[in-house]
């Protein structure tokens, strides 16, 4: 099923739901708006108050205004074609054993945290150079996989929310877009790369409405047994709002 919910009884006063969803329907941003409307049926129910209208915008508005987009990809195109022109067509870091000539999605989990002091200093300088949080971050990543690969010239992937926020804030639903962004280390100072890797981020989300699955077409060929397009993904995932 696309949509799981069990609710369990811990005792009288308290219980716990576990809800279960499909990435095709949620995106990371919706449970913001989910769990504020569970909040806000609940209480209505405990109120005796009327059913809570549904919203006016839905989902399926967000697919007509991405098929009007459709019409018009010319210029997001050329964009992506000039971008991923001669870039290499994925990262090759050594490994511990040969790659299988058959792609799996086999895996496991590393988990690394930043101290807070060092973070806090991190953060500092960024600031005095007008650079994102994240940006940074990408750029010490990017660095770091330059330094495993001995590649100068990398494509990293990131997902970003294609979720016009004046329309849709409260609309439940998949809204992200897969990006490459490539970016080419010519033996800078980490300032000068982290600005003009916050700038190749800026270009692409220019570019943000031509589908993932158009930009392979205009990408590098990959192997079968290797991701298209990138072949390492960064995911910062969205800061879940308290609403109880």
């Amino acid at each position: 099923p696309l949509v799981r919910a069990s609710l369990f009884k811990i005792n009288t006063d308290e219980h716990l739901l576990l809800f279960t969803v499909h990435h095709t329907l949620f995106d990371g941003y919706s449970f913001t708006p989910f769990l504020k409307e569970i909040k806000l049926h609940y209480n209505s129910l405990i109120n005796n108050q009327e059913e809570l209208e549904s919203p006016i915008t839905q989902y399926y508005d967000y697919i007509l205004v991405e098929h009007e987009n459709l019409k018009n990809t010319k210029q997001h195109r050329e964009y992506w074609e000039d971008n991923l022109k001669n870039a290499y067509p994925y990262i090759n870091i050594e490994t511990d054993f040969p790659r299988p000539e058959v792609r799996t999605f086999n895996g496991d989990t590393i988990s690394k945290e930043i101290p807070i002091d060092t973070f806090t200093k991190f953060k500092k300088i960024l600031n005095n150079e007008n650079i994102s949080v994240f940006s940074g971050l990408f750029t010490v990543i990017n660095l770091t996989i330059k330094k495993y690969s001995n590649q100068n010239d990398l494509v990293i992937g990131v997902t970003s929310q294609n979720r016009d926020f004046t329309l849709f804030e409260n609309v439940i639903g998949e809204f992200t877009n897969f990006l490459p962004i490539r970016n080419i280390y010519k033996n800078m100072l980490f300032i000068n790369f982290a600005k003009e890797v916050q700038d190749n981020i800026f270009n692409a989300l220019n570019h943000i409405h031509l589908p993932f699955d158009e930009i392979v077409k205009l990408a590098p060929a990959t192997p079968d047994n290797i991701n298209p397009v990138y072949n390492i993904f960064v995911n910062p995932l969205p800061k879940m709002e308290t609403i109880m």
